[in-house]
């Protein structure tokens, strides 16, 4: 023991260890529910174990499933797991094997196993008859959204709250336009440990409706709670708790509307009220693409339907025919070829603008840029990414025994 105690790399370690306890549990206040908290066993649905929070009461409960990023664990999230339970919903909080070298794929079907366990918890889980199996949500950080992302795609859940979502690979671009359930997306500033601008310019594609936005100040650890003071000088800054507390008012929304059927606080996921908080900017609300829109409901007056639609085509039909000779074709001919060609023109000059005077201030909002990487940031990769993983693994050990 005397010679580990002389071991710089074990103080260092046990420095930052005791730092890492002391930070507090999470900024954003919890709801009215209790909650009680269990371990989740190691090798469920092929997970490193994880967290279990279940709120008081019967139930049936709403199941979201809450997923760590790179070289994290549910440590990390397990306060937004919290979190969510106060408000009446059962989260669950997994660890992912290898979080210094995720298998996002692996990782987006582990989550699939544990909405499946979860959806009809087995008899010895806290879990047991409180799960609404009929309602699923899914959120993550950072390489956690990509692995909801990916999972998405196929549990198709009720709602997907994303915290900074990193990619790899076009995995979640090449996802994303097949999800047609309610998005979230809360980005960051970008900085060394995020590339939220990589998901920013495709963040429209996504099939359901979308709320998307980023608080200002914010950076990649925001999206952690509770978080750790080792996330800052490794990713443009510590987390603030005031800053997480908007982006759980938004989350909390979405979720509740969502999955508890409560529209309480739906106002605030408005356009108008998130352009109308100067915290808040990169605001994007859209609606369903046509492909994932809701199926209206049938419209039983067929007289006026067929009468509307016989009138459009006779009225077609009688225009086309005189006009299209001499005025109409010249005039449409005129007008196309004027608008593709300004389209074209404005899209590729605005984009080689806006990468070449690059601005991460908090005014400049999210805007793509090629960054060059470097022998210190490379390191400070691998440095970050080895304290984390060193104290995800201890405090896995401890709460093993």
């Amino acid at each position: 023991m005397r010679n580990a105690e002389k071991n710089p790399v074990f103080l260092c370690a046990c420095v930052a260890a005791a730092v890492l306890l002391s930070l507090p549990a999470g900024a954003a206040e919890e709801g009215p529910y209790s909650y009680t908290m269990s371990n989740i066993e190691g090798g469920a649905g092929g997970s490193a174990g994880g967290k279990l929070a279940v709120p008081g009461g019967d139930g049936p409960f709403p199941l979201v499933v809450v997923s760590h990023g790179w070289a994290s664990g549910a440590q990390y999230m397990v306060g937004w797991g919290k979190l969510f339970a106060s408000y009446g919903m059962v989260a669950v909080v997994p660890n992912f094997p290898s979080p210094l070298m995720p298998d996002h794929k692996k990782n987006g079907e582990i989550i699939e196993a544990l909405v499946g366990i979860y959806q009809n918890p087995p008899a010895e889980s806290p879990a047991h008859g409180k799960v609404d199996p009929q309602k699923v949500g899914l959120a993550g950080h950072s390489a956690g959204a990509l692995a909801s992302t990916l999972a998405a795609k196929n549990l198709s859940p009720d709602v997907l709250v994303l915290f900074d979502p990193v990619d790899n690979s076009n995995m979640g671009k090449k996802a994303f336009p097949d999800i047609c359930s309610p998005t979230m997306i809360i980005f960051a500033k970008p900085g060394s440990c995020n590339n939220s601008c990589e998901w920013e310019s495709y963040k429209d594609t996504v099939g359901g409706s979308l709320v998307s936005f980023r608080v200002k100040g914010t950076t990649h650890c925001d999206g952690e709670n509770p978080p750790r003071v080792a996330c800052g000088p490794f990713c443009g800054g510590a987390a603030t708790g005031a800053l997480q507390d908007l982006m759980a008012e938004r989350a909390l929304a979405m979720l509740e509307l969502h999955l508890l059927g409560d529209d309480t606080n739906a106002a605030s996921l408005e356009e108008q009220s998130l352009v109308d908080n100067d915290k808040i900017i990169d605001i994007l609300v859209e609606d369903y693409t046509p492909e994932c829109a809701p199926l209206d409901p049938p419209d039983t007056d067929q007289d006026t339907v067929s009468t509307d639609t016989g009138g459009e085509g006779e009225g077609e039909g009688e225009g086309e025919g005189e006009g299209e000779g001499e005025g109409e074709g010249e005039g449409e001919g005129e007008g196309e070829g004027e608008g593709e060609g300004e389209g074209e023109g404005e899209g590729e000059g605005e984009g080689e603008g806006e990468g070449s005077t690059f601005d991460d201030g908090d005014d400049g909002g999210c805007q793509c840029a090629v960054r060059s990487s470097s022998p210190k940031r490379g390191a400070a990769f691998v440095a970050f990414g080895l304290l984390g993983l060193a104290w995800v693994f201890a405090s896995r050990r401890r709460h093993s025994r």
